[in-house]
């Protein structure tokens, strides 16, 4: 007797053409992310992190008996021209889910009460930049360079923001 399966396999072909990263963002988000994981489990946080992509935080970490944090993070992008990297504050949706023509309502940035804490990962220096969220609302992206500030690996914003 085999064991029943939780899909069909038959059912299930994949086309020769298709691309082996579906989604270049969600795939270089994943990389963020699980970098992320790595540090703060590290640092003596526990993690729980929603199944997905439709949630605002990406993380919530939590060092009892402190309240917990919620973290959205981003992949910062490498701006050639301006010599920094940048990340949006807010998300986007797929140009079919909205007016293609209004930027507005293809893009909502983040506002006070979302979450706690952006944080960039900046992969060429396989390292992170933290910001609380209420420090930068109002902006639609932030441009980092390695002299700027926050420091990167400031992760002592997240000891001082979380309260017994």
């Amino acid at each position: 007797m085999t064991a029943e399966a939780l899909f069909d396999v038959e059912a299930l072909t994949v086309k020769k053409d298709t691309p082996a990263v579906l989604s270049q963002n969600n795939h270089s988000g994943d990389i963020a992310e699980s970098a992320f994981l790595k540090e703060v489990v590290k640092r003596g946080w526990k993690a729980f992190a929603p199944w997905g992509h439709a949630s605002r935080a990406d993380l919530c970490i939590w060092k009892p008996p402190a309240s917990p944090l919620t973290i959205q993070i981003k992949k910062g992008v490498w701006q050639r021209d301006n010599q920094c990297w940048k990340i949006m504050i807010g998300s986007g949706k797929p140009s079919c889910a909205a007016n293609p023509k209004d930027y507005g309502k293809r893009y909502t940035r983040y506002g006070r009460g979302d979450f706690d804490i952006l944080a960039m990962y900046v992969l060429e220096h396989d390292a992170f930049v933290l910001w609380a969220l209420n420090n930068i609302c109002g902006k639609s992206s932030i441009n980092w360079r390695p002299e700027s500030s926050p420091p990167m690996n400031n992760w002592h914003l997240l000891d001082q923001l979380i309260t017994p």
